[in-house]
């Protein structure tokens, strides 16, 4: 609905670090010279190489802020080297400056490294970090024209591109082109699998999820079995969607976005106790994450539990999930426990936040109705009917209204609408109210 905790975004991530520049702890013991310090007098060539070797071991450390003064020195003494570049814009990027990144790795293209594959894709990869996609597009294709190795990582990046800019077909080729090149390429069946969830074909892309799962470990692993099981939850497949959010959570407990997913499986199981356990665990990893909050007020109201319901709806609220859904669980639970004027306006804040929100008319002239606001009533139940004229909730409350009033010719063809398009077998207690009512008419009261 408006889950804000499942990014795909951290595959890239996965893809780059597998595919492309590992980075392994070690530890190193020589002192870090003072700022370009020739070691002592050396040729500036000598000098540039010494510090290229501190750098690279202070990359290898991770320590990059270091790197990035080694390389600079290094720089200073050899100008005209354009793997001095390239490697600084590495360290950059990790430490996260990326414009400057770029400088270097565009710098490294300009003096000479135009038929190598990393410059170009590691350009293009700082711009898919910035969002600046049609310049990764650009650097990605470049990366794959000149490439002779690696080429299986730049089809992965460049389909991922697509996929942001969502078109999907573009992506499952590209995807597929990263596969023909490493048929192990647990990240490339997982963002296909994306794809062909984008075009509407689950089955290829359950296959595809199940592909990922028996090549992917780490982080890879987990998100092919959320991605899976999320497939399988919306389709319908409850017993599919547990066993790999059970997987998920086996693999990595400190995630609380499984366990928000598993309790999702186990409230549409109606296994209310199970999916509160799981919301309360997500909590307590994340004692902000508003979506676990939301998702337990649900299976609090429907254990009809409303005044839990209430609070925990209200607390997503507090921690910014300002969306129509929340407002409009506060205002349910707010009718539910028969406080009309907060149902009233909590419903208001819902359909302010979406004036199209039918079901928010509807309950809102519920509230009005049990309060005998006739005329606010009949206004949001027409309102409901004016946004989708199929929609059958209002048609049985303007029923259920003019029934009250006494209004009862008024009443039956409100009814009759209903059951039309409800079907007369989810609608007996309509046609009983309905059979009353003709009855009525046929032999009115003297």
């Amino acid at each position: 609905m408006f889950l804000q905790i499942h990014s795909i975004r951290h595959l890239a991530k996965v893809a780059l670090l597998l595919t492309a520049f590992v980075v392994t702890e070690m530890r190193f013991t020589q002192a870090d010279p003072k700022p370009c310090d020739p070691f002592p007098p050396a040729p500036p060539e000598e000098a540039a190489q010494k510090y290229l070797g501190l750098a690279e071991k202070q990359f290898q450390a991770t320590a990059y802020e270091a790197a990035v003064a080694s390389y600079d020195c290094a720089v200073q003494f050899d100008p005209d080297n354009p793997a001095t570049y390239y490697a600084r814009g590495l360290s950059l990027y990790y430490y996260q400056r990326y414009e400057d990144s770029i400088k270097d790795f565009s710098k490294a293209i300009d003096l000479g490294m135009t038929e190598l594959e990393r410059p170009f894709y590691m350009r293009g990869y700082v711009y898919f970090e910035l969002q600046e996609y049609t310049q990764a597009l650009q650097d990605f294709s470049k990366a794959i024209d000149v490439g002779m190795t690696k080429l299986d990582r730049s089809f992965y990046m460049r389909g991922y591109v697509y996929f942001e800019l969502e078109a999907y077909t573009q992506a499952i080729q590209d995807f597929t082109h990263a596969i023909d090149i490493n048929d192990q390429y647990a990240s490339a069946y997982l963002m296909r699998a994306r794809g062909y969830e984008m075009i509407g074909d689950n089955v290829l892309a359950l296959d595809d999820y199940s592909t990922a799962i028996d090549y992917a470990a780490g982080q890879a692993l987990v998100s092919a079995y959320v991605f899976r099981g999320d497939l399988y939850r919306r389709t319908g497949n409850s017993a599919g969607a547990l066993a790999d959010f059970n997987a998920a959570v086996q693999l990595d407990g400190s995630n609380p976005i499984n366990f928000v997913y598993r309790g999702m499986v186990y409230d549409s199981m109606e296994m209310y106790s199970f999916s509160i356990n799981d919301y309360t665990k997500a909590i307590a990893l994340d004692p902000t994450y508003r979506d676990a909050y939301y998702f337990r007020g649900l299976s609090y109201s429907d254990m009809g539990s409303y005044e839990a319901a209430l609070r925990d709806f209200e607390t997503a609220l507090a921690y910014g999930l300002t969306t129509r859904e929340t407002y409009y669980s506060i205002g349910l639970a707010h009718l539910e426990l028969e406080q009309h004027t907060e149902a009233i306006n909590s419903l208001s804040a819902a359909i302010e936040e979406d004036p199209s929100y039918k079901e928010a008319y509807y309950v809102r002239g519920l509230a009005y109705a049990e309060q005998w606001m006739v005329r606010q009533a009949v206004a949001d139940y027409l309102m409901a009917i004016g946004l989708d004229a199929n929609y059958p909730a209002p048609y049985k409350g303007l029923g259920a209204l003019y029934y009250g009033l006494g209004w009862y010719r008024a009443a039956l063809r409100s009814y009759q609408i209903y059951v039309n398009l409800v079907g007369a077998d989810a609608a007996q207690d309509v046609l009983d109210r309905i059979h009353e009512i003709e009855i009525t008419l046929k032999y009115p009261r003297r």
